[in-house]
């Protein structure tokens, strides 16, 4: 299964069409500093993507998240990815809070 980043880095990177990644980006409320930290996961570039997420003004949900994931999984930074996944649970509506008590029980 693709993911909806993976999906945006192909059509961005292979250039099929700047309209339909234009309207991907839109659609997933993406902003230049996550496809660039999206980009950086997929290398293997820890450190440098979490760089990219705290680049972020006011930061989604879904920001929150990957990064305190990137923290605990790749970093180790157990607190840093505390912080984050707390932010997280603040900003959740009803939909998002399982998904992010999940990664506050996994800390």
């Amino acid at each position: 299964m693709i993911s909806c980043c993976s999906l945006l880095m192909k059509v961005s990177i292979h250039g099929i069409c700047s309209y339909s990644a234009q309207y991907i980006k839109i659609i997933l409320n993406l902003n230049d500093d996550e496809i660039e930290a999206d980009e950086l996961i997929a290398r293997g570039n820890w450190a440098q993507a979490v760089d990219a997420l705290v680049r972020i003004d006011n930061p989604n949900i879904r920001v929150l998240n990957k990064q305190g994931c990137l923290l605990r999984e790749r970093l180790q930074d157990l607190p840093g990815a505390l912080e984050c996944h707390q932010q997280a649970l603040i900003k959740a509506t009803d939909e998002d809070k399982a998904e992010t008590l999940i990664y506050l029980g996994i800390v």
